[in-house]
């Protein structure tokens, strides 16, 4: 009787590995349309463009050599996407919000709200304590680029 079981569950084993197996997977989902906040104190004459994100949820722009404060709404952010997403409006908590930044220029350098200096590829949790991330783009100015998405939490 022993060596049936165990025939059995090892049988059992072989067949489960064997076979294609599905997992739950994390879908990745763009905000589309997001206004990406810009304050800061460029050079006299020198605009900040306004950005928002497209179809794919990525934004880019330019910036002149100065200090600027980057500023997402998270209250915003979370109004657009319950919009798009009946299941995120039920269940806020079971997603989450992720700024990407993308290959950031040598001279462009982004901070946390601690004062963390966040690198290239680096992703941040948008949340409603996130706050305010500071950028500074030195002499020459740099390119500012990201993907803003959210994901469904397993």
């Amino acid at each position: 009787m022993k060596k049936s079981i165990i025939y059995l569950l090892f049988v059992f084993a072989v067949c489960a590995l064997s076979t294609d197996m599905v997992f739950a997977q994390s879908t990745v989902t763009p905000i589309v349309d997001v206004p990406i906040g810009l304050e800061g104190d460029p050079p006299v004459g020198v605009g900040i463009p306004n950005v928002k994100t497209d179809v794919n949820g990525k934004f880019a722009c330019k910036l002149p050599e100065g200090k600027y404060k980057l500023m997402l709404s998270y209250n915003d952010i979370a109004s657009k996407v319950s919009r798009i997403d009946k299941n995120y409006a039920s269940k806020p908590g079971g997603y989450e919000i992720d700024l990407n930044f993308a290959g950031l220029t040598a001279n462009l350098w982004i901070f946390d709200r601690w004062g963390n200096r966040i690198k290239a590829n680096a992703k941040v949790i948008i949340n409603k304590e996130t706050g305010v991330i500071s950028i500074t783009a030195n002499k020459g100015g740099g390119t500012l680029s990201g993907t803003l998405t959210y994901t469904k939490v397993r």
